[in-house]
């Protein structure tokens, strides 16, 4: 399944880990969930706020989360190498140097159900 810059647009209140857990339960073992989503980890509290409130005065939901909140999106399934990382620091191409995190502004996964 793949749920990729989707997530960020779910509020807390819509529950959208109770979302990803849900989807995830009618998928039979050996499923893979790939999931990226927008954070202000790398980011000034004051940079982030702007863009949500940019997004939202277009009448766009965003919720940004931090590292911890996403990788709960993985819990009960087995987390691919090299795991919950920045998305360019997920398997770059030999020889290309990642952009800086804060240019990137999200993290990335794949993971395998057993």
């Amino acid at each position: 399944m793949c749920l990729l810059s989707l997530l960020h647009h779910v509020s807390d209140e819509d529950d959208p880990h109770g979302i990803v857990a849900h989807l995830m339960d009618a998928l039979p073992p050996g499923s893979h969930l790939a999931l990226t989503h927008v954070t202000g980890d790398f980011l000034p509290a004051a940079t982030t706020a702007r863009g949500i409130a940019l997004y939202r005065a277009r009448g766009i939901p965003v919720q940004p989360r931090t590292r911890a909140s996403i990788a709960r999106f993985f819990d009960g399934l087995e987390l691919l190498e090299p795991g919950l990382v920045p998305v360019q620091r997920w398997r770059p191409a030999p020889g290309v140097v990642p952009v800086a995190d804060a240019a990137a502004g999200g993290y990335g996964a794949v993971a395998r159900k057993a």
